[in-house]
């Protein structure tokens, strides 16, 4: 009787175990999958740097910051900070490839992926 309920025990263990490892889930700060750098889709040559202080370095701004909040991705350019300008964001391809949309004119995007 004590070995059959030594091996309840265990297969009940392996069970629970098996069960409660599908459930956790991977707590991954949204801002941290855009660290990194990024080119432009058409043109991988043109390049976004994101840093994990909240800075950004593009072509055009070496002293760019940015937000991740609400999902939206806004830019915050030197002299302007009260002016942001905001995009809509989708990930794909396991977050290498983001689709950025312009807040306000949804036909304005463009992708970036990650290099």
């Amino acid at each position: 009787m004590r070995k059959k309920l030594k091996s309840i025990s265990f297969i009940l263990l392996i069970f629970l175990i098996v069960v409660l490892s599908g459930c956790t889930k991977i707590n991954t700060d949204e801002k941290s999958r855009f660290i990194g750098k990024w080119g432009f889709e058409l043109l991988p040559t043109y390049t976004f740097i994101f840093y994990e202080n909240g800075t950004a370095v593009t072509p055009e701004a070496n002293n760019l910051t940015y937000t991740v909040q609400d999902g939206k991705l806004s830019f915050y350019m030197p002299g302007y900070p009260d002016d942001p300008l905001s995009y809509e964001y989708s990930f794909s391809d396991n977050y290498t490839k983001i689709t950025l949309s312009l807040v306000g004119s949804p036909e304005d995007k463009f992708v970036i992926i990650k290099i």
